[in-house]
């Protein structure tokens, strides 16, 4: 099957649905009286469809501490192909945090698969002021995102946290949303659905064995070698395939 397929898009729509489906099951039983269900956007051009996922509800997750809302989350998903035609990749995601009433979010968790030279794949975004940290953005080196920065200060404006990107582990090993969520509750005291631990570690088991398999296609020789050490029967074929040096080395 080829990108350009007329079947492409609606089995890729299928596995969209199904993924959707499982971050909802997540959602509900871990928040309560929320609806965790998505939207799914089919954008469509030659050999390039794109999915994306949207809350139904659209002012985000509301976030409650004994039943007053705190926070709200926003979660947004883009997806498509990889590039083997056999697995979905999440082109984009974003968890954004808000504190209730407000619309600048606390923070941001962000994850680009094709990001901008000079920003990490998957990073944080704090939208929030810190003296400390300020003070070094405005003395950062005349380097890389430092550069423009410093342009931006010669022009008289002070940076704040939230232009700061913070690396979280690349294209393979980002947080899921299950750790979001789970860090929220935990640092805010957020109420949660009875059984909620349960829910959070199914998911993120299932996130992260997905993420194994796929990351092993990064380096498939490796792989290989460790199993053979392992103690397993493991014959590599007379061309194996390179390692992905773009995806072992990224940002």
């Amino acid at each position: 099957m080829t990108a350009d397929d007329p079947d492409s898009l609606a089995l890729l729509r299928q596995e969209v649905e199904s993924f959707a489906d499982q971050m909802t099951a997540t959602i509900e039983a871990v928040l309560p009286d929320v609806d965790g269900r998505f939207s799914v956007l089919v954008s469509s051009g030659r050999g390039n469809e794109r999915i994306a996922l949207r809350q139904h509800q659209r002012s985000g997750l509301v976030l409650s501490v004994n039943g007053v809302p705190l926070m709200r989350l926003v979660v947004t998903y883009r997806l498509s192909w990889n590039g083997t035609q056999r697995y979905t990749a999440v082109e984009s995601s974003q968890f954004k945090v808000f504190l209730a009433g407000s619309s600048v979010p606390l923070m941001r968790f962000d994850y680009l698969r094709q990001p901008a030279a000079s920003v990490p794949s998957a990073h944080v975004n704090v939208h929030a002021h810190r003296d400390e940290v300020v003070f070094a953005m405005m003395r950062a080196g005349d380097r890389d995102r430092g550069r423009d920065r410093s342009r931006t200060i010669a022009e008289g404006r002070v940076p704040s946290m939230r232009e700061l990107h913070i690396p979280l582990g690349g294209h393979r090993f980002r947080p899921c949303l299950e750790d979001v969520l789970q860090m929220l509750l935990v640092e805010f005291g957020l109420d949660r659905v009875p059984g909620y631990q349960a829910a959070l570690d199914e998911g993120r088991k299932r996130y992260r064995v997905q993420q194994l398999r796929v990351a092993a296609t990064d380096d498939l020789e490796a792989v290989a070698d460790l199993l053979r050490e392992m103690g397993y029967d493991v014959r590599s074929p007379l061309n194996p395939p390179q390692p992905r040096n773009d995806r072992l080395s990224a940002y």
